[in-house]
């Protein structure tokens, strides 16, 4: 793929893999997850490869009927949600005598 003065914004769902490998010139190449890795070999893998040239290239996990707006805060409770679970768990209990 080769984005020049413009943009690319791929949308997939949660349970697509994804291996995205490119470079950009004044420009951004960006995917992020939070997803667990493939257990299954068999299933399909999308692979965004490319360069941008004074542009961006945006590879975004969505639900299905999911704006942008809606998957950003899924995406930030799904992490409040983590830490709140991980702190849960590092207090002492007070049946330990801790």
């Amino acid at each position: 793929m080769l984005a020049v003065l413009g943009s690319v914004e791929i949308i997939v769902p949660p349970e697509m893999a994804v291996e995205a490998d490119g470079m950009a010139v004044l420009g951004g190449f960006e995917y992020q997850t939070n997803a667990p890795p493939r257990t299954n070999p068999n299933l399909p893998i999308l692979r965004v490869r490319g360069l941008a040239v004074l542009a961006g290239v945006n590879v975004e996990v969505r639900l299905p009927g999911e704006t942008s707006r809606d998957a950003k805060k899924r995406r930030r409770l799904e992490r409040t949600g983590a830490r709140w679970r991980i702190q849960v768990l590092e207090e002492p209990n007070e049946s330990d005598g801790r």
